[in-house]
């Protein structure tokens, strides 16, 4: 689940949820987006710690998710008590933020710059065009969304360089709907 994916989940949770379980669950529709966000903050959090893993700091690695962990216990035991389940959520959130700076810290460290900042503003500038896409067309509904916004994001990524045209034509050479050759 790339961050377009996350950004959708989090934008339609309330109808998710209100679809799946109905109006007596609309509460957990705002946790529901947090917890997709997280995912966000998951994903590339898994990958720099499976870099620091991969150079042999597996002990480093250890110390660092049970940091987490205890961190997040802690959020957890403060928060809950007095704001409920989005205390939960957000200290998840909070926890998985720690987590990722740590390891990119530790990264950057051991391994050298993995990004530039030009890349970081482009990633900014698209999540935030993408929030103003889905805000403007609120009244279109999911499906035109959806609809839209799919034929328009491979253009996108290519105009604004997070996908250049190799990358693309690497992905679509590994695309299920492509023949592939007869053994």
């Amino acid at each position: 689940m790339g961050h377009f994916e996350v950004a959708i989940g989090a934008y339609f949770s309330d109808d998710l949820i209100r679809l799946l379980y109905g109006s007596a669950y609309k509460e957990s529709g705002i946790v529901l987006s947090i917890l997709v966000l997280s995912v966000a903050i998951i994903m590339p959090s898994t990958i720099l710690g499976t870099a620091v893993r991969a150079i042999d700091k597996q002990v480093l690695s250890a110390w660092v998710t049970g940091f987490g962990a205890v961190l997040n216990i802690c959020l957890n035991l403060i928060f809950i008590p007095r704001y409920s389940l989005l205390a939960a959520a957000w200290t998840t959130v909070f926890t998985e933020v720690f987590v990722l700076i740590v390891y990119a810290i530790l990264v950057w460290r051991y391994i050298g710059p993995f990004f530039t900042v030009g890349y970081v503003f482009r990633w900014l500038a698209i999540c935030s065009s993408e929030a103003l896409f889905f805000y403007v067309t609120g009244n279109l509904g999911i499906l035109y969304q959806l609809l839209i916004f799919t034929t328009m994001i491979v253009p996108v990524l290519l105009v604004s360089k997070v996908l250049d045209y190799n990358e693309l034509t690497a992905l679509l050479k590994m695309a299920p709907f492509r023949k592939r050759d007869a053994v």
